[in-house]
């Protein structure tokens, strides 16, 4: 029912050894700020500061950052809480037969 629905959020993962350019992370950026509320509130609040490019991805990498921290603790609380954790694994990892 639900095989047709591509959700996008942000940012895509690199793809294997595809190594992108400095342009291209940049470029990939801008277009996940579309999609994604971090990437476009930082931009944003960056934009309205005046702030110069390389103080611009400092803020964009600590809003990450901090995001990312938040997430985390929130994981290890819920493993420490759950009976039986959440088995986590890397989507490559993930038999077909899971796969929707």
């Amino acid at each position: 029912m639900f095989d047709d629905i591509n959700i996008k959020l942000g940012l895509e993962p690199i793809k294997d050894n595809d190594v992108p350019t400095f342009d291209q992370m940049r470029e990939a950026i801008y277009q996940g700020s579309r999609d994604s509320h971090l990437i476009r509130g930082s931009l944003d609040a960056a934009r309205y500061r005046g702030l110069s490019g390389e103080d611009t991805y400092v803020l964009l990498a600590y809003q990450a950052l901090i995001h990312l921290e938040s997430v985390h603790k929130r994981l290890m609380r819920m493993v420490s809480l759950t009976p039986m954790p959440p088995i986590l694994m890397k989507e490559s990892d993930v038999p077909d037969t899971l796969r929707r």
